[in-house]
C-alpha cells in the first residue's frame, strides 16, 4: 500500500509511511496488517491507498481506494444517511426518469 520497499529498516526510513505510523499512532502489527492488504476493505476491486479512520474516535479501521474513502467523507461517516443512499439507489435501479425542465 505504501510503495516502501518492505523490511523494518526500509520503513523506517519511508517518510510516508513514518507519517502514516505516527498520524494515527499504529503500532508495527498494525502497520503491517495494513500493508498487507492488497485490495480496498470496502469495494474489494481497487488498491488501497488511503487509512481509514472514524473521525470522531479518531481510531483506523481498514485500507481503503481514494473511491471509497472519498466516498465514506461525503456520507460523513453517518450509516443512517449510508443505507438511505444504498435504498435510494435500489429504489431507482432500472426506471426511467422523467427530466422536468
Amino acid at each position: 500500500m505504501d510503495g516502501c520497499t518492505r523490511g523494518k529498516q526500509a520503513q523506517e526510513r519511508c517518510q510516508p509511511h513514518a507519517q502514516r505510523r505516527r498520524r494515527y499512532g499504529l503500532t508495527d502489527e498494525e502497520m503491517a496488517a495494513i500493508d498487507r492488504q492488497e485490495l480496498c476493505a470496502l469495494c474489494r476491486k481497487r488498491p488501497p491507498e488511503h487509512v481509514d479512520h472514524d473521525h470522531v474516535t479518531g481510531r483506523t479501521r481498514e485500507a481503503l481506494c481514494r473511491l471509497c474513502n472519498t466516498g465514506l467523507g461525503g456520507f460523513e461517516d453517518d450509516p443512517d444517511l449510508l443505507r438511505r443512499a444504498a435504498d435510494y439507489i435500489e429504489e431507482h435501479r432500472g426506471r426511467y426518469v422523467v427530466v422536468l425542465p
